[in-house]
């Protein structure tokens, strides 16, 4: 059993962080429920997730500017610009 973590504070930064490893896995994303042991880690949990989901997100737009930069440049030198 793990202690409460609380997502802002300092001294559970580690821990916080550590919850990679364990929240972000698919077993957790794709199960219908998952029981935690109390109030202040569910929002632990909800907080990792969002952070997860913000950078997955942030990643997958990067990854679209990225390749519509690509291909203008590729009409660009087709067009002799």
């Amino acid at each position: 059993m793990t202690d409460e973590i609380k997502p802002k504070s300092e001294e559970d930064e580690k821990a916080f962080t550590n919850m990679e490893y364990y929240v972000t896995v698919p077993g957790v994303f794709h199960s219908d429920l998952t029981i935690v042991q109390s109030e202040g880690m569910k929002k632990a949990y909800l907080a990792k997730i969002s952070e997860f989901a913000e950078q997955s997100y942030q990643k997958k737009d990067g990854e679209k500017d990225k390749r519509s930069r690509f291909l203008s440049f590729g009409r660009e030198r087709r067009a002799g610009k």
